[in-house]
């Protein structure tokens, strides 16, 4: 089966050398997001179980609560020595931008969002 937006020839070159998804078989891969925000990452890749995100801010929480009502919110990713055990296949995540870019403060490594990304 195709992806979705993926030429055969590309799928087929790319997924021979493990970097695109192959079908899985009988099951779709169970996917979780950190610093998840509105979902991009859900909405670009649907053949993915995406059953678990971390996301502490209202309004992106509200927008995934609306378009994934069966995912499980587990909050501040800082905490997650205190989430359940999950098999994870597809672990996704964009740590937070607002201390860089014009949608924020652009505070950079001087605000704690922006050292965020340095726990990966």
């Amino acid at each position: 089966m195709r992806h979705p937006g993926i030429s055969s020839s590309l799928a087929g070159e790319q997924a021979g050398r493990g970097f695109l998804p192959v079908d899985p078989p009988g099951r779709k891969p169970i996917g979780m997001t950190v610093c998840s925000g509105i979902g991009a990452a859900e909405v670009s890749a649907p053949w993915i179980d995406w059953r678990y995100q971390s996301e502490i801010e209202e309004f992106p929480s509200a927008v995934l609560a609306h378009r994934f009502p069966n995912a499980v919110n587990l909050g501040d990713m800082t905490n997650f020595k205190e989430w359940p055990d999950a098999n994870v296949d597809v672990l996704c995540g964009g740590t937070p931008c607002q201390s860089f870019s014009i949608a924020g403060l652009r505070k950079g490594l001087d605000r704690r969002g922006g050292l965020c990304g340095l726990r990966w």
